[in-house]
């Protein structure tokens, strides 16, 4: 079998224990676009709601982040996994899903997000040095002494 041989395997895909009672292994992949992109509408919907709305307590953000971790860790596992979210959540303990968050994080958005702050400085850099410098005005003379001293006596 030389096709399986020369298949290169991603070095992103990471390999976590999971379990309650007995622990198994799982597999957590990178994200294509398209999936970072469905996670961060899950997500950053909410938060964008959050941000408009007039509760901004800690309890408030709280609740907010609960309940969207209710209504999309599930999905999110499925996207990540290619196992079914509802089966992993329930051999999943609390240190476990934020261990697989973190690796989610930091192999699909962590790097994205430095290197998309350093190409968008990169970025106003460069359209900054290609604009001409605007043309400064002649030497204005700034000698002139204006009285202010007759400005508050009515004439008769």
């Amino acid at each position: 079998m030389p096709e399986i041989e020369d298949k290169q395997i991603n070095p992103q895909i990471r390999t976590v224990l999971i379990g309650v009672r007995e622990l198994r292994k799982i597999k957590i992949y990178p994200l294509s676009i398209a999936d970072q992109l469905e996670i961060t509408d899950l997500i950053a919907g909410p938060l964008g709601r959050f941000a408009e709305a007039e509760d901004q307590s800690d309890s408030a953000f709280i609740a907010l982040i609960l309940d969207t971790l209710k209504k999309n860790l599930s999905k999110i596992l499925t996207i990540a996994t290619d196992e079914d979210g509802e089966e992993i959540m329930k051999d999943l303990t609390n240190k476990q899903a934020i261990d697989i968050g973190n690796i989610i994080y930091k192999e699909n958005f962590e790097y994205l997000s430095k290197n998309i702050k350093g190409l968008w400085e990169r970025i106003k850099n460069m359209s900054l040095s290609q604009r001409p410098l605007q043309q400064s005005a002649k030497d204005t003379d700034t000698s002139l002494k204006t009285s202010t001293e007759n400005l508050g006596k009515k004439e008769d």
